[in-house]
């Protein structure tokens, strides 16, 4: 959506501004005539320099959007047309109460600075009282008859009803319109606002993947496994709730996080050698003790870089899933002993996703297990190591399984 679209008093300026230039133009235009018949030829010739003012700045005002000085013109004329009418015709003739509707004028032209709407009305005020004493303290020139006097404040009188007219239902549009301009403002910021959450969450994401790409890497993995356990765990989460299970944890929400936090599941291993991570036989209990502190560094780790700028509830499954995805559903897993349910859900479903790659795939300790080998091993292993309902639905989905792993191989 555009902001222009609906912030329709940004408009507002621009039709005050010309409605008060053409106003005037028509004023001095019916005037002319008035002074012409009166014989008044100091304010018949003042008011012929007037329209060309008021018609040169109608035509600028098109092209400049010039408000400031538009008003600045409008407001000096204003001030000589009434001293002149006062001079030559007498306060009876001339109408001060054009002065106080100039004063209202900029709350309608200058909507962005209030400041100046209220020096301009204050000043309007105090013109107003001075001319009220000016034209008190004077003898007209001219003596007009009372019929021309009651056809010059009639004419003043009907014109100003016109202009409080236009100016009450423009404060009435405004105010009708200000619930409008206030919910799309608040919808426009919402949009910026989103647009600018997906940036940052797309580029978290890359982030993420490169930097666990970065430590796959040191193990001799292709960098692939993050991607490939990510879709396995989305893929799980999906089905274990499509299947009327754990629905009160797997959310909409819970899920996505899940899927953004699974790359981080091996995050820990930046603290572990390569000597250990790259052995190509079996760890010594000194060495599987050092490949055990990948999960509680892990945790650490993500708390650290992710806590103090992000989701909490992302950054807490993200920690779960770091400590936890070597937990085993009887309680022989680690590093904290848990079983059951105790093991986070994240936790636990990321421990099928991670186990199920390392065994369909060759690493520098181990060749690839054949598919229905490995399948076999996660179905033996419910109840013991793995969490027998996400088990279960692991291989109710064994073919969407196979197609994920397919399509990272190819």
């Amino acid at each position: 959506m555009n902001r222009r679209d609906f912030y329709l008093p940004q408009k507002r300026p621009f039709i005050v501004s010309l409605f008060t230039s053409l106003f005037a133009l028509a004023y001095h235009v019916i005037f002319l005539f008035v002074f012409r018949a009166l014989g008044v030829y100091q304010m018949f010739y003042f008011n012929i320099v007037s329209v060309i003012i008021f018609a040169v700045a109608s035509f600028l005002l098109t092209k400049t959007q010039a408000f400031t000085i538009l008003y600045i013109i409008t407001t000096f004329e204003v001030i000589f047309h009434q001293i002149f009418a006062d001079y030559y015709l007498g306060a009876r003739a001339s109408f001060h109460f054009f002065m106080l509707i100039m004063g209202f004028l900029p709350f309608l032209i200058f909507t962005r600075r209030r400041t100046v709407a209220y020096l301009f009305c204050i000043l309007s005020l105090i013109l107003f009282c001075l001319l009220e004493l000016f034209s008190s303290s004077i003898q007209p020139i001219y003596e007009i008859s009372p019929r021309a006097t009651f056809i010059i404040k009639a004419t003043n009188i009907f014109l100003s009803i016109i202009v409080l007219s236009v100016m009450i239902f423009l404060f009435s549009h405004i105010v009708q319109n200000v619930e409008f301009n206030l919910e799309h403002e608040v919808m426009f910021q919402a949009e910026k606002l989103q647009t600018q959450n997906e940036r940052i969450i797309n580029y978290q994401k890359n982030m993420i993947l490169s930097l666990s790409n970065l430590v796959e890497n040191r193990d001799n993995d292709t960098g692939e496994h993050v991607r490939r356990t990510s879709t396995y765990v989305y893929l799980l989460a999906k089905a274990t709730k499509a299947s009327g299970y754990y629905i009160e944890t797997l959310t909409e929400r819970y899920v996505d996080m899940l899927y953004r936090a699974a790359p981080l599941h091996d995050i820990g291993k930046i603290a572990v050698s390569d000597l250990i991570l790259k052995k190509p036989g079996k760890l010594t209990p000194e060495e599987y003790e050092q490949m055990k502190i990948h999960t509680t560094r892990g945790e650490q780790i993500v708390k650290e870089v992710l806590g103090p700028s992000n989701d909490p509830e992302y950054v807490r499954i993200a920690g779960e899933i770091a400590k936890g995805h070597h937990e085993h559903w009887d309680g022989t897993g680690y590093p904290s002993n848990l079983k059951g349910e105790q093991i986070p859900l994240s936790a636990r479903v990321m421990a099928i996703a991670d186990v199920f790659d390392a065994l369909v795939t060759q690493r520098c300790y181990k060749q690839a297990f054949p598919l229905e080998q490995a399948f076999e091993i996660i179905k033996e292993s419910s109840g013991s190591h793995f969490d027998p309902v996400l088990v279960e639905v692991f291989i109710e989905n064994k073919r969407a399984i196979i197609d994920i792993l397919n399509r990272y191989q190819d």
